[in-house]
């Protein structure tokens, strides 16, 4: 049996959302929401919460989780999360002896991922035998097949892909970003490639209802209003999170993903 390590960066400092991953939803810090969707998951036992805050370290052990401080190095804007797992599980076998063969991270700004979508995530990881799985989510496909940009030299708006695409909604293909909530990989792998998109990547789509990611103002408020005041039904959570949805989610990457991309183009 393989040996499972889940991890949740955490760290302190942000510069578009201020300390956005200590932000409250129900008097909760939003990272404790990975941190409980993690062990309420029951893939492992290694759940490590990773911040350059020792509070919130001692906080992450008193919800049942394990964690490790980060120096500051590991903490950084330019830091990814890959970097910043590896840190840690380099740091637990050497001074703990233990080995692990996959890794899972969860991101502590995805408040809204559940831990069904860790474990659905990690069984088809397992069964489908690639090197990555990355949670996605569907994309409003006028959003991306309409998209458009300003030409450089005429100065005049168009479509980005042409007419290609200029076809009704039920007649585009199925185009998805990546979330970002849930990030699987074989650790062999990773240190090798650095990072979770590869030609061997296979995905695992969540609703928009738990697809946000906390990048700004706005997707804090979004997420809030629907953990502090409850929708009736994933729909009704999957439109008002789809209205914010579109090449804007593009644009969140963090720095792994970005990485990723540009080993495929």
């Amino acid at each position: 049996m393989r040996k499972v390590i889940i991890t949740i960066p955490a760290r302190r400092g942000s510069k578009r959302l201020k300390n956005k991953n200590f932000l409250l939803i129900a008097g909760k810090p939003m990272w404790q929401y990975s941190v409980e969707a993690a062990l309420s998951s029951k893939v492992t036992d290694h759940v490590y919460f990773l911040s350059d805050d020792a509070a919130a370290c001692a906080a992450a052990i008193e919800l049942g989780a394990k964690s490790i401080l980060l120096p500051l190095e590991m903490a950084g804007d330019l830091t990814g999360v890959a970097r910043a797992s590896l840190y840690a599980i380099d740091l637990l076998q050497e001074t703990e002896n233990q080995m692990f063969d996959d890794l899972i991270v969860c991101q502590a700004s995805s408040p809204l991922r559940s831990a069904e979508d860790i474990n659905s995530a990690y069984k088809k990881f397992v069964t489908s035998g690639a090197d990555t799985c990355v949670t996605v989510s569907e994309v409003d496909p006028h959003y991306f097949h309409w998209a458009g940009a300003e030409n450089s030299e005429t100065h005049k708006w168009g479509m980005y892909f042409g007419g290609e695409f200029l076809k009704k909604r039920q007649e585009l293909p199925t185009i998805t970003f990546p979330t970002g909530a849930v990030k699987i990989s074989r650790l062999e792998f990773l240190r090798e490639h650095g990072n979770f998109f590869t030609q061997n990547t296979v995905s695992y789509t969540v609703p928009s209802s738990r697809s946000l990611h906390i990048a700004t103002k706005h997707d804090f408020h979004v997420a809030k209003n629907l953990i502090e005041h409850p929708l009736d039904s994933e729909k009704e959570k999957s439109d008002i999170i789809s209205e914010k949805c579109g090449l804007e989610k593009s644009g969140s990457l963090d720095v792994d993903t970005f990485e990723g991309m540009k080993v495929l183009v």
